[in-house]
């Protein structure tokens, strides 16, 4: 599943709620984040994001209705995902599923070149490359689906 939010969004809301400029509010942003100690915006924040929650809650809601099984896993990707302790906000609202940051590099082999830190932010660039690479890429796809779930897919 895929909810559309920018970390721009977020600092816009932060921007008005404390009278700054959007580029202040997103450099305390990336300081702060999530973090409970002296943060000035953090409901404002939390506010927001829970917007994001109650779409992600209705999902997991209705994927658990129809398919009888339950999410194990929420992985928070794109640049918003390097906001300081989100992933530890999404935990605290989805207590019985593992929250993470994604790493698009988890399965790839490589030899150096591209460091693991930030690299959430190029999900979709590494996952078109995948995708163009594959012989049969409309048929193949990248799943990077445990196993058992693939092998029930086929």
């Amino acid at each position: 599943m895929t909810i559309r939010c920018a970390g721009l969004d977020f600092a816009t809301k932060i921007a008005d709620f404390l009278g700054i400029s959007i580029e202040k509010s997103e450099t305390m942003m990336k300081e702060k984040g999530f973090k409970q100690e002296d943060n000035p915006f953090l409901a404002v924040l939390e506010e927001e994001t829970g917007k994001i929650v109650k779409e992600m809650q209705q999902s997991v809601d209705y994927f658990q209705r129809e398919f009888g099984e339950s999410i194990e896993k929420i992985i928070l990707a794109g640049g918003s995902s390097l906001i300081p302790e989100i992933d530890s906000f999404f935990q605290r609202r989805f207590e019985k599923i593992k929250v993470e940051i994604g790493n698009p590099l988890e399965k790839i082999k490589r030899k150096g070149g591209m460091r693991e830190e930030g690299a959430v932010l190029y999900s979709n660039v590494i996952g078109l490359a995948l995708r163009g690479i594959s012989k049969n890429p409309v048929k193949d796809g990248i799943n990077l689906s445990p196993e058992e779930i693939k092998s029930r897919e086929k």
